[in-house]
């Protein structure tokens, strides 16, 4: 479909818009947008990227391209690749997926300010469209109940940290064991 710029750009200086050059369209007044109108774009945007970023559908819609377009974008290939190895690892400790919280376990000063933060935030977000429930926390939102460690009430099926904070995590899980052994 065409379109007659000048009768449109002619409707626009008749409605009350001044005459822009280069047609950029600029409005001199603020503009509010309601937040549930943002709150449905955002919804769109965070299905739009479910979907297109699942493998299934990159195959159908780059089928009938041509041939450069059919390679996968390497960042879905390392979010798949990084999915496809954590989903490996937690069937083989466990033998299948176990039910409950993902916990990306962290220290309270990296999380405050620590330069991998915006990488926790997307391991977070590709573990939520996998489907799997997770958080991102430090040792101490973390409790054990003497059968199970919690976030909240929440059972953790599986923590996700960086090898220096095993220790600290085995410490801490240690002392809630002792607290527990010794409370009897």
């Amino acid at each position: 479909m065409s379109v007659d710029k000048e009768a449109y750009f002619g409707a626009l200086t008749l409605s009350g818009m001044p005459e822009i050059p280069q047609e950029f369209s600029v409005t001199p007044l603020a503009q509010f947008i309601p937040r549930t109108t943002l709150a449905e774009i955002d919804k769109f945007i965070r299905l739009f990227d479910q979907i297109t970023t699942r493998p299934g559908w990159q195959n159908i819609v780059t089928a009938s391209a041509p041939q450069i377009a059919q390679f996968p974008r390497s960042e879905v290939a390392f979010r798949n690749q990084l999915a496809t190895f954590i989903e490996r690892e937690i069937k083989e400790f466990f033998g299948s997926l176990p039910e409950g919280l993902f916990y990306i376990l962290e220290s309270s000063d990296a999380l405050r300010s620590g330069k991998f933060y915006r990488e926790l935030i997307l391991l977070r977000d590709l573990l939520r469209n996998q489907g799997w429930q997770s958080a991102i926390g430090t040792p101490e939102n973390l409790r054990w109940d003497g059968k199970y460690l919690l976030l909240d009430r929440q059972p953790v099926a599986f923590v996700i940290t960086r090898v220096y904070q095993v220790c600290s995590l085995f410490n801490f899980t240690l002392s809630l064991n002792r607290q527990t052994l010794f409370s009897k």
